[in-house]
């Protein structure tokens, strides 16, 4: 018999309606406008596997989160949590409803784009599709 397994795991985060950050995990808003998603890439134990047996230059949790932009998350008991992949993320104009005037990359040399303005690798009124 075959035994269920876990292929992926994501979570999406919420804007508060007046724009000013993310609502509590598990609470979505009127306009349900997207925060952010994160995507589960290791738990410790995927980490212990593929990291412990290294003997020199083994990444550290704290530099998997420093250097290579994961979410940590600490799980109930030792050695429980995971690290999770964050996605980019829209902000919005608050004075335009819906109007996303920036774009958030977290794991980039730029990470903010003012959309009013030109891209300097794409010129003039280039809009990522929606």
């Amino acid at each position: 018999m075959l035994a269920p397994c876990l292929l992926g795991h994501s979570r999406v985060r919420y804007y508060a309606d007046d724009l000013s950050g993310m609502l509590p995990e598990g609470q979505v808003g009127v306009r349900a406008l997207p925060y952010d998603t994160l995507t589960l890439a290791l738990d410790e134990a995927q980490f212990d596997g593929v990291f412990g047996g290294l003997t020199t230059s083994a990444p550290t949790l704290a530099m998997m989160q420093s250097e290579g932009g994961y979410v940590y998350e600490a799980g109930p008991g030792a050695n429980d949590g995971s690290l999770w992949l964050q996605s980019g993320r829209a902000v919005f104009e608050p004075s335009k409803f819906l109007c996303r005037h920036l774009v958030h990359r977290p794991v980039r040399e730029h990470l903010f784009h003012d959309l009013r303005q030109p891209h300097p690798a794409r010129g003039l009124g280039h809009r990522p599709a929606r």
